[in-house]
């Protein structure tokens, strides 16, 4: 895969986690291909061939994060499309299992074309005003994480 190019012209199924501990939510800080400086977000990227979406976000979470999670229930989903890119992004709320926090990688990105350039637990109450994609993630609170009712359904458009 070659940086953006190989993220855009087609819709991408992304599995992402929400790793909470302490009243601390794991967000990544990174150079995204959408946008013109680094985000915060959660962990999380494309689901391969023959995974699940849970397995694909505890992956995706070790791989970014060096921390190992379990993903339990889905909490949102997000449409992302801003052309060229399209993507549909699971949240599953994921409690944390084991590993040590350290910035990781993209597999399929070479050396010079890694994007992640932090990570860290960040309290929850600091997250609405800090620079985090998607927008609801800046929504989430003690009481959003303990919800059980219908999972949210959020599009974001440009």
């Amino acid at each position: 895969m070659n940086g953006a190019e190989g993220f855009s012209g087609r819709v991408r199924v992304r599995s992402c986690a929400l790793v909470v501990t302490d009243n601390r939510l794991l967000l990544v800080k990174q150079n995204a291909p959408t946008r013109t400086g680094p985000i915060w977000l959660p962990p999380g990227g494309e689901v391969e061939l023959g995974e699940t979406a849970k397995e694909a976000a505890a992956r995706e979470t070790f791989e970014e994060t060096g921390i190992k999670s379990i993903p339990s229930r889905l909490m949102a989903v997000h449409e992302f499309s801003e052309p060229p890119f399209h993507a549909v992004e699971l949240y599953f709320l994921s409690e944390m299992s084991g590993g040590t926090l350290k910035v990781g990688t993209d597999p399929e990105l070479s050396e010079r074309e890694q994007q992640i350039l932090q990570c860290k637990f960040i309290d929850i109450e600091s997250i609405g005003r800090m620079d985090v994609y998607p927008a609801f993630i800046r929504q989430i609170d003690q009481d959003w994480l303990k919800n059980t009712a219908e999972v949210p359904h959020f599009v974001s458009r440009r």
